[in-house]
């Protein structure tokens, strides 16, 4: 946008007052300044086209200079002169001015600040292949690597044997952004347990990996518990300490097992049904249809 253009600038002079007008081909502030010599000494200043001078001496030559600034620069009008009327006289007298006009443009400079944040997880790999049931818990390993683009750095590993419930400690790293880990999880009771491994960078973000299934297999297969059910309805033990099971309605058994049992199977005389692990819980299930009248 170029500065305020200034035009038709013209003094109307008594002998202690005058006028100064002039014209602008956008909105600005103008300040005028005048005096009896070029260095002037006195200003007055308005947002519209005219100003009043006033307090003058009569019969006396007077400098003026129009600065008009807007939004793109200031327009400077200088070399200008007009002569107040004598004194008692009643004729202004009219000065049109002949003038030289500088224009001062101004460059604004935006700054702009962009914050920049890592948003970015780190990357879990486990390396360590899974393996069939052990007696002790198996060292895993594997690599961990962190790529946001600012703030990066590993900060802590953990692991956890209960699907994220809770977290035990591996390392901290000190901020690296690649870092390997191994560790023996601490593991004694038989059982089958999920471990995830998460990785935690300087910025908060949480990388996890996928489960990675140990199985710590030291005693026999062996059923401790068993429930049966029809949809809501539990079915409990007779006289004898068995379940009775209607023919023709699908049942459902749950079983908690210890020993590292990787397979089960439930066998009804010549029927076999086998059940399913749930990996959350533990527990294997399955639905049974009987085709015998009753069974103890």
């Amino acid at each position: 946008m170029p500065p305020p253009g200034v035009s038709g600038v013209a003094v109307s002079a008594g002998s202690t007052t005058a006028t100064v007008t002039w014209r602008l081909d956008s909105v600005a502030t103008t300040v005028v300044y005048y005096g009896t010599t070029t260095g002037y000494g006195s200003t007055v200043s308005t947002t519209g086209e005219s100003v009043l001078l006033s307090s003058l001496s009569p019969s006396t030559v007077y400098y003026y200079e129009i600065q008009s600034t807007g939004d793109g620069g200031t327009s400077v009008v200088t070399g200008n002169t007009f002569t107040t009327a004598a004194a008692g006289s009643t004729t202004s007298t009219t000065s049109t001015s002949t003038s030289t006009t500088t224009t001062i443009n101004t460059t604004s400079t935006v700054t702009k600040t962009v914050i920049l944040t890592d948003t970015t997880a780190p990357n879990v790999q486990i390396s360590t292949k899974p393996g069939k049931a052990t007696e002790k818990a198996p060292r895993i390993e594997g690599t961990i690597t962190d790529s946001g683009l600012v703030n990066a750095g590993i900060s802590k590993i953990q692991y956890s044997i209960d699907l994220g419930k809770n977290w035990l400690l591996v390392s901290e790293p000190g901020g690296t952004t690649k870092a390997k880990f191994g560790f023996i999880p601490d593991l004694v009771d038989d059982g089958n347990y999920p471990i995830k491994i998460r990785a935690i960078d300087r910025s908060g973000n949480i990388g996890i990996s996928s489960i990675f299934l140990v199985v710590i297999d030291r005693l026999p297969p062996r059923i401790i518990h068993s429930l049966w059910h029809v949809g809501p309805l539990l079915i409990s033990k007779n006289e004898n300490g068995k379940s009775d099971l209607v023919v023709g309605v699908p049942t459902h058994l749950v079983v908690q097992g210890v020993g590292g049992i990787t397979e089960m199977e439930l066998i009804l005389g010549s029927q076999k049904f086998p059940l399913k692990e749930n990996k959350i819980t533990g527990y294997w299930d399955t639905t049974v249809l009987l085709n015998l009248k009753r069974i103890k």
